[in-house]
């Protein structure tokens, strides 16, 4: 399964998930692999799951799926889009904002603004104040 999502400089990210079965002396091991990196760059290996045994009274199948499950879920909420087969042209099928699972805009996260760095000076910014706590700061 592919996932695909743009990053804050307008990049292409893949991430790609699989899931393989292995038979053993001991019984079914199940692999879950990722890898992820910039579309049509070099894509780097993650950790891999090894699967030995279900939980909960699960069997080991049952287990891998719910980690499969939650793995694609996790990237879904973070932006990521399903990548269906037979797409040529991956720029215009990935829209330029980030939404969640159902479609909503993410909201832009606030950022404290340090007032002695010298890149911020001669440029227009919104901003406004927000209450964090006890102390209240800029925000843009």
């Amino acid at each position: 399964m592919k996932l695909i999502s743009r990053d804050t400089k307008g990049k292409i990210r893949l991430v790609s998930i699989s899931c393989d079965r292995q038979e053993t002396d001991a019984g079914d091991l199940y692999v879950i692999s990722r890898e992820s990196g910039l579309y049509g760059g070099k894509m780097i290996q993650g950790p891999a799951i090894e699967i030995f045994k279900g939980k909960a009274k699960r069997t080991t199948a049952e287990q891998a799926a719910l980690q499969l499950n939650a793995l694609i879920k996790g990237y879904l909420d973070k932006g990521y889009v399903m990548l269906p087969d037979g797409i040529t042209d991956v720029e215009a099928f990935l829209p330029m904002e980030k939404t969640d699972t159902k479609g909503a805009l993410k909201p832009m996260l606030c950022k404290v603004i340090d007032f002695n760095d010298k890149k911020l000076l001669g440029k227009t910014y919104y901003a406004s104040f927000k209450l964090d706590g006890c102390r209240s700061a800029l925000y843009c």
